[in-house]
Protein backbone atom coordinates (compact mmCIF):
# COMPACT_ATOMS: atom_id res chain seq x y z
CA UNK A 1 0.00 0.00 0.00
CA UNK A 2 2.93 2.32 -0.67
CA UNK A 3 0.86 4.27 -3.18
CA UNK A 4 -1.46 5.55 -0.42
CA UNK A 5 1.40 6.85 1.73
CA UNK A 6 2.83 10.35 1.63
CA UNK A 7 6.57 10.67 1.06
CA UNK A 8 7.02 11.56 4.75
CA UNK A 9 5.01 8.51 5.89
CA UNK A 10 6.92 6.22 3.57
CA UNK A 11 10.24 7.56 4.81
CA UNK A 12 9.24 7.19 8.46
CA UNK A 13 8.14 3.60 7.81
CA UNK A 14 11.49 2.78 6.23
CA UNK A 15 13.38 4.36 9.12
CA UNK A 16 11.30 2.33 11.57
CA UNK A 17 12.09 -0.91 9.73
CA UNK A 18 15.77 -0.02 9.90
CA UNK A 19 15.95 1.18 13.51
CA UNK A 20 13.37 -0.96 15.33
CA UNK A 21 13.59 -4.19 13.34
CA UNK A 22 17.24 -3.98 12.33
CA UNK A 23 16.51 -4.59 8.67
CA UNK A 24 19.22 -3.74 6.17
CA UNK A 25 18.61 -1.50 3.17
CA UNK A 26 18.73 -4.57 0.94
CA UNK A 27 16.12 -6.37 3.07
CA UNK A 28 13.85 -3.32 3.09
CA UNK A 29 14.19 -2.91 -0.67
CA UNK A 30 13.20 -6.55 -1.24
CA UNK A 31 10.25 -6.29 1.17
CA UNK A 32 8.93 -3.13 -0.49
CA UNK A 33 9.83 -4.03 -4.05
CA UNK A 34 12.02 -0.96 -4.59
CA UNK A 35 15.73 -0.49 -5.22
CA UNK A 36 18.26 -0.25 -2.38
CA UNK A 37 19.31 3.15 -3.77
CA UNK A 38 15.71 4.35 -3.42
CA UNK A 39 15.62 3.19 0.21
CA UNK A 40 18.95 4.86 1.05
CA UNK A 41 17.95 8.10 -0.68
CA UNK A 42 14.56 8.35 1.03
CA UNK A 43 16.07 7.55 4.43
CA UNK A 44 18.56 10.39 3.96
CA UNK A 45 15.88 12.81 2.78
CA UNK A 46 13.63 12.11 5.77
CA UNK A 47 16.57 12.32 8.18
CA UNK A 48 17.61 15.71 6.80
CA UNK A 49 13.99 16.90 6.89
CA UNK A 50 13.77 15.96 10.58
CA UNK A 51 17.03 17.72 11.37
CA UNK A 52 15.82 20.87 9.60
CA UNK A 53 12.36 20.66 11.16
CA UNK A 54 10.30 20.37 7.97
CA UNK A 55 7.89 17.83 6.54
CA UNK A 56 8.94 16.11 3.33
CA UNK A 57 6.47 16.09 0.44
CA UNK A 58 6.85 14.60 -3.03
CA UNK A 59 5.93 17.60 -5.18
CA UNK A 60 5.92 21.33 -4.71
CA UNK A 61 2.25 22.22 -5.15
CA UNK A 62 1.17 24.33 -2.19
CA UNK A 63 4.24 23.35 -0.23
CA UNK A 64 4.63 26.65 1.61
CA UNK A 65 1.55 26.03 3.75
CA UNK A 66 2.18 25.30 7.43
CA UNK A 67 1.29 22.05 9.19
CA UNK A 68 1.26 21.14 12.85
CA UNK A 69 3.74 18.44 13.84
CA UNK A 70 2.54 15.07 15.06
CA UNK A 71 1.91 14.59 18.76
CA UNK A 72 3.32 11.41 20.24
CA UNK A 73 0.71 8.94 21.58
CA UNK A 74 -0.05 9.47 25.26
CA UNK A 75 1.09 13.07 25.23
CA UNK A 76 -1.07 16.11 25.04
CA UNK A 77 -0.47 18.85 22.51
CA UNK A 78 2.10 21.42 23.63
CA UNK A 79 0.77 24.72 24.89
CA UNK A 80 2.29 26.59 21.95
CA UNK A 81 2.88 24.01 19.21
CA UNK A 82 5.57 24.71 16.68
CA UNK A 83 4.77 24.48 12.99
CA UNK A 84 6.78 22.88 10.24
CA UNK A 85 6.94 23.84 6.60
CA UNK A 86 6.16 21.27 3.96
CA UNK A 87 9.20 21.13 1.71
CA UNK A 88 9.34 19.16 -1.57
CA UNK A 89 11.95 16.44 -1.79
CA UNK A 90 13.45 18.16 -4.85
CA UNK A 91 14.63 21.02 -2.62
CA UNK A 92 16.22 18.70 -0.09
CA UNK A 93 17.72 16.54 -2.84
CA UNK A 94 19.30 19.60 -4.44
CA UNK A 95 20.61 20.75 -1.04
CA UNK A 96 22.17 17.33 -0.42
CA UNK A 97 23.76 17.48 -3.89
CA UNK A 98 25.33 20.85 -3.08
CA UNK A 99 26.80 19.45 0.14
CA UNK A 100 28.24 16.46 -1.71
CA UNK A 101 29.71 18.72 -4.41
CA UNK A 102 31.46 20.78 -1.73
CA UNK A 103 32.93 17.80 0.12
CA UNK A 104 34.11 16.23 -3.15
CA UNK A 105 36.05 19.41 -3.95
CA UNK A 106 37.31 20.28 -0.47
CA UNK A 107 39.23 17.29 0.95
CA UNK A 108 39.20 18.73 4.47
CA UNK A 109 35.42 18.35 4.58
CA UNK A 110 35.13 14.74 3.46
CA UNK A 111 33.26 12.75 6.05
CA UNK A 112 31.20 15.77 7.11
CA UNK A 113 28.59 15.46 4.38
CA UNK A 114 25.68 14.93 6.75
CA UNK A 115 26.51 18.03 8.77
CA UNK A 116 26.72 20.15 5.62
CA UNK A 117 23.51 18.69 4.21
CA UNK A 118 21.53 19.94 7.20
CA UNK A 119 23.13 23.39 7.16
CA UNK A 120 22.49 23.86 3.45
CA UNK A 121 18.93 22.49 3.64
CA UNK A 122 18.15 24.94 6.43
CA UNK A 123 19.27 27.84 4.25
CA UNK A 124 17.55 26.59 1.07
CA UNK A 125 14.22 25.44 2.52
CA UNK A 126 12.39 28.60 1.37
CA UNK A 127 13.78 28.63 -2.18
CA UNK A 128 12.32 27.17 -5.34
CA UNK A 129 13.98 24.24 -7.08
CA UNK A 130 15.43 26.33 -9.91
CA UNK A 131 16.85 28.78 -7.37
CA UNK A 132 18.54 25.99 -5.39
CA UNK A 133 20.02 24.61 -8.60
CA UNK A 134 21.39 28.04 -9.52
CA UNK A 135 22.74 28.43 -5.98
CA UNK A 136 24.57 25.14 -6.47
CA UNK A 137 26.11 26.38 -9.71
CA UNK A 138 27.30 29.56 -7.99
CA UNK A 139 28.87 27.55 -5.18
CA UNK A 140 30.67 25.20 -7.57
CA UNK A 141 31.89 27.99 -9.87
CA UNK A 142 32.71 30.78 -7.45
CA UNK A 143 32.79 29.65 -3.82
CA UNK A 144 34.94 26.52 -3.57
CA UNK A 145 38.24 28.43 -3.32
CA UNK A 146 36.76 30.61 -0.57
CA UNK A 147 35.62 27.55 1.38
CA UNK A 148 39.06 25.95 1.04
CA UNK A 149 40.72 29.11 2.31
CA UNK A 150 38.43 29.57 5.30
CA UNK A 151 37.80 26.08 6.70
CA UNK A 152 41.25 25.82 8.27
CA UNK A 153 40.71 29.03 10.25
CA UNK A 154 36.97 29.13 11.01
CA UNK A 155 34.27 26.70 12.21
CA UNK A 156 33.04 24.65 9.26
CA UNK A 157 29.36 25.34 9.89
CA UNK A 158 29.98 29.11 10.02
CA UNK A 159 31.94 29.01 6.76
CA UNK A 160 29.38 26.95 4.86
CA UNK A 161 26.41 28.91 6.18
CA UNK A 162 28.10 32.20 5.29
CA UNK A 163 28.95 31.02 1.78
CA UNK A 164 25.45 29.64 1.16
CA UNK A 165 23.82 32.84 2.39
CA UNK A 166 25.99 34.92 0.08
CA UNK A 167 25.16 32.66 -2.87
CA UNK A 168 21.49 32.80 -1.86
CA UNK A 169 21.62 36.60 -1.89
CA UNK A 170 23.03 36.47 -5.42
CA UNK A 171 20.25 34.13 -6.51
CA UNK A 172 17.50 36.29 -5.01
CA UNK A 173 18.89 39.36 -6.77
CA UNK A 174 18.28 37.70 -10.12
CA UNK A 175 15.17 38.46 -12.20
CA UNK A 176 13.61 36.60 -15.09
CA UNK A 177 13.33 38.54 -18.35
CA UNK A 178 11.75 37.67 -21.68
CA UNK A 179 13.33 39.14 -24.79
CA UNK A 180 13.25 38.45 -28.51
CA UNK A 181 16.53 38.25 -30.41
CA UNK A 182 17.67 37.30 -33.88
CA UNK A 183 17.96 33.54 -34.29
CA UNK A 184 21.33 33.74 -36.14
CA UNK A 185 22.74 36.00 -33.42
CA UNK A 186 21.53 33.65 -30.69
CA UNK A 187 23.05 30.65 -32.43
CA UNK A 188 26.40 32.44 -32.82
CA UNK A 189 26.27 33.39 -29.13
CA UNK A 190 25.58 29.79 -28.10
CA UNK A 191 28.46 28.62 -30.27
CA UNK A 192 30.78 31.17 -28.64
CA UNK A 193 30.04 29.92 -25.12
CA UNK A 194 29.89 26.22 -25.96
CA UNK A 195 32.42 24.19 -24.00
CA UNK A 196 33.07 26.96 -21.47
CA UNK A 197 30.90 25.57 -18.69
CA UNK A 198 28.43 28.45 -18.90
CA UNK A 199 24.67 28.21 -18.90
CA UNK A 200 22.86 30.48 -21.35
CA UNK A 201 21.46 32.49 -18.42
CA UNK A 202 24.93 32.98 -16.97
CA UNK A 203 26.48 33.90 -20.32
CA UNK A 204 23.78 36.48 -21.07
CA UNK A 205 24.30 38.02 -17.62
CA UNK A 206 28.06 38.21 -18.22
CA UNK A 207 27.45 39.87 -21.60
CA UNK A 208 25.19 42.43 -19.92
CA UNK A 209 27.83 43.09 -17.25
CA UNK A 210 30.47 43.56 -19.95
CA UNK A 211 28.22 46.07 -21.72
CA UNK A 212 27.68 47.97 -18.45
CA UNK A 213 31.37 47.93 -17.50
CA UNK A 214 32.40 49.06 -20.98
CA UNK A 215 29.67 51.66 -21.16
CA UNK A 216 31.26 54.10 -23.59
CA UNK A 217 32.44 51.34 -25.93
CA UNK A 218 28.98 49.78 -25.88
CA UNK A 219 27.32 53.11 -26.67
CA UNK A 220 29.73 53.63 -29.57
CA UNK A 221 28.92 50.12 -30.84
CA UNK A 222 25.19 50.82 -30.60
CA UNK A 223 25.66 54.03 -32.59
CA UNK A 224 27.19 52.26 -35.58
Amino acid sequence: QRGSLTREEEGRAILRLRREFGMSEAEISRALGVSADYVARLMRLVTVAREVGVELVKKAGRWREKVEPEVEPGRGAPARPEVASKVPESILSASIAIARSITSRVPELRGREEELEVVIAEECRDLKQKQVQELGRIVRREKISEIRARVSEEPVEDVVRSVIRDAKRMVLERVSIKVEVSTPVLERFKEAIRGRGLSLDRAVEMALRFAVDKGSEFIDYCSK
